[in-house]
């Protein structure tokens, strides 16, 4: 099971992203990206910021790139700044993933644009969100192999649901609501749906402050999940 962190901000240092990679090396690390609000608040660092990031940390720390409002269309676009940080991901020996944050009843893709999309970079693992807004999407690009889901019907707000049982054949993770001070007893629900079934888990709310992750958080986080 692989465990993303989500929220790295410009407070980030990459010392420390290493560091518990070393010791935990399921972990992952997830950067938000929007154009409109790049650099101006805790989880959403500056484009400098996420480009340092992924240059500087050791080729063994684990990367995904959440991608949200209008970064979404320049990679459909294959133009802009969210084009460069995917191409940054696939110079990184261990690659990475891209999370496409959308709604689709509000700001409605295409599935030949998003199946494009994932094809075009076949090495990175595309991510879409699961919930009631979102619950065709996975329909759409079915015959992408690269293409995963996250089931979140929190949509970023840190309010727990119920787990739902995985899609077959789709590598699917789950979020919302988790955080160290309950990830121990939602993990054994998610294991009690999910079965045999690999799957990973996401938090933001919980383990972030104004600065985006919180690193003392994170690392209570993880001993709660691995405490041997």
């Amino acid at each position: 099971m692989n465990v993303t962190f989500t929220g790295v901000g410009d407070n980030a240092n990459v010392r420390h992203l290493d560091a518990l990679s070393d010791l935990y090396p399921t972990v992952e690390w997830g950067i938000l990206y929007s154009p409109r609000r790049a650099g101006t608040s805790g989880r959403y660092p500056s484009i400098f910021k996420i480009h340092s990031i992924l240059t500087l940390t050791r080729p063994s720390t684990k990367f995904a790139i959440h991608m949200c409002g209008h970064a979404i269309d320049d990679c459909i676009q294959g133009v802009g700044s969210a084009v460069q940080l995917i191409e940054k991901l696939c110079s990184r020996p261990e690659g990475g993933r891209v999370q496409l944050n959308f709604n689709q009843q509000k700001r409605q893709y295409a599935g030949q644009d998003l199946t494009n999309l994932m094809d075009r970079y076949p090495t990175i693992e595309f991510i879409t969100q699961h919930n009631s807004a979102n619950s065709e999407v996975h329909k759409m690009v079915n015959e992408c192999n690269n293409h995963s889901v996250l089931f979140d019907s929190s949509g970023g707000l840190g309010i727990l649901g119920d787990w739902e049982s995985p899609i077959p054949g789709v590598h699917c993770g789950y979020a919302g609501g988790l955080g160290p001070h309950n990830v121990a007893s939602e993990l054994r629900k998610i294991q009690a749906v999910a079965g045999h079934t690999q799957f990973w888990i996401d938090m933001e709310t919980h383990v972030c402050n104004e600065d985006g992750l919180h690193i003392p958080a994170v690392v209570r986080t993880l001993t709660e999940i691995y405490p041997d």
